[in-house]
């Protein structure tokens, strides 16, 4: 009879047992996510994300490997008081022997640069726990931030793998305590002031460490012979598009389990986006011709779709209606600018917000996460359809628009989709 073998942590030496654990409080770690507090949700809801007139920051988008390079050489060399370096990963490849000759050159000048992002396998527990912020900020004056680490992968012509990480560069054209080169700073000196940051220094001039910064001191004249254009005089009005208002946001930034900041704070804008009325001002801009004396009427709930179409058919000419009952209203805020702004009205009368209306669109009751609400909502919005009954009171030949996916005989019914089909067709493409 076949002998069985029950397992046993008395069976693994004691290094795979400490292993094991270490895995699997690595596991929790990524596991046990902890709820956004309710003062980072007052907090959040005080801070403003847009403005109406210029901000003091131009932007400029970075997509390719070799631009990239360049705008970190050229911001190097330009730099005369500091330099803040952060990166995941820092190679000593190609492009990250470029950057250090750089980085060298820089502190030979006496450019204060400080680079942060330490690994310490003494505290294998931090690691799940490690940044990923990749910027370089030069004299308060102008930034890089996004995906790009230090390496032939990122930077310059020296891998034939092609990354797809992007990045900003922004410049700031005057002092702003609010802009986000400031935000952005002022993030850095909080990680830096960690004790998990520890700055480097060069206790002793070693032999081997003489001949790597002769090395990169060589490598820097061979850059300015290489890419002359770093090394030129720079229009930065000319590279950069202006912006109203540039903010940054960023989870808590201590090496412990996380509140989820970032995804909290993203699905708050997202509630505010403007994405998918883009596609639907398009569609009414080649259908009508133009935006000129039309009227946009929604029907149901006041959610994300309709704090969209409100700023984006204001900010377009059109006059905007919103049908839906109390309780389920768009956000306040934006309804009191769109009122003092353009031609605004909501109502619960559907018939009366939909007469004269060259637009009619509608969306579902609930959406994605209100699934628990499905019964209330069908009760609460019963008399928000749209209908012949609505589409009788709209101009004649008003167009019917939907986000998808519909659900007939709720929100709208198969009559009005089948006759107008082809506009909520065209508006998914």
């Amino acid at each position: 009879m076949e002998k069985k073998h029950l397992f046993s942590l008395r069976s693994l030496p004691i290094g795979k047992i400490l292993l094991l654990f270490l895995l699997i409080y690595i596991a929790l770690l990524a596991i046990q996510h902890k709820n956004v507090s309710v003062s980072y949700q007052k907090k959040f809801a005080k801070q403003s994300f847009y403005s109406d007139t210029a901000g003091t920051e131009r932007v400029a988008y970075i997509n390719d490997n070799t631009d990239a390079l360049l705008y970190r050489l050229h911001m190097l060399d330009e730099a005369k008081d500091e330099i803040i370096l952060s990166t995941f990963d820092f190679n000593a490849d190609k492009s990250g022997q470029d950057m250090m000759a750089s980085l060298l050159h820089a502190a030979d000048r006496g450019v204060s640069v400080r680079i942060y992002n330490p690994i310490n396998l003494l505290k294998p527990w931090n690691l799940q726990a490690r940044m990923h912020d990749k910027y370089v900020i030069v004299d308060q004056k102008m930034y890089l931030l996004g995906g790009r680490n230090t390496t032939n992968l990122f930077l310059g012509d020296y891998s034939r793998s092609k990354n797809i990480d992007r990045e900003l560069f922004v410049y700031e054209t005057a002092e702003n305590d609010s802009s986000s080169i400031r935000q952005l700073t002022d993030y850095f000196e909080s990680v830096w002031a960690l004790s998990d940051s520890k700055e480097y220094t060069c206790k002793k001039m070693t032999k081997k460490i003489q001949s790597c910064k002769a090395k990169l001191e060589n490598r820097y004249t061979s850059l300015k012979e290489k890419y002359p254009d770093a090394y030129s005089t720079w229009d930065y009005e000319a590279l950069t598009l202006q912006t109203n208002k540039v903010s940054l946001l960023s989870n808590p930034i201590k090496s412990e389990n996380k509140e989820p900041w970032m995804w909290y704070s993203l699905h708050q804008l997202m509630m505010q986006g403007e994405c998918q009325v883009l596609a639907d001002l398009m569609t009414i801009r080649e259908r009508k011709g133009s935006f000129k004396g039309l009227k946009l009427c929604f029907v149901g709930d006041g959610n994300n779709m309709a704090n969209s179409l409100i700023v984006g058919g204001i900010k377009a000419g059109m006059a905007v209606r919103i049908a839906c009952p109390a309780g389920y209203l768009p956000d306040a805020t934006l309804m009191d600018w769109a009122r003092k702004t353009g031609d605004f009205d909501c109502q619960p009368d559907v018939l009366g917000m939909a007469k004269g209306a060259d637009v009619v669109y509608t969306d579902v009751w609930a959406s994605m996460g209100q699934e628990g609400e499905a019964e209330e909502r069908r009760a609460a919005f019963a008399g928000y359809q749209v209908n012949q009954a609505v589409m009788d009171v709209a101009n004649a030949g008003a167009m019917v628009l939907h986000c998808l996916p519909a659900h007939r005989g709720e929100e709208i019914t198969a009559e009005v989709v089948k006759r107008c089909g082809l506009v909520v067709k065209h508006e998914s493409i």
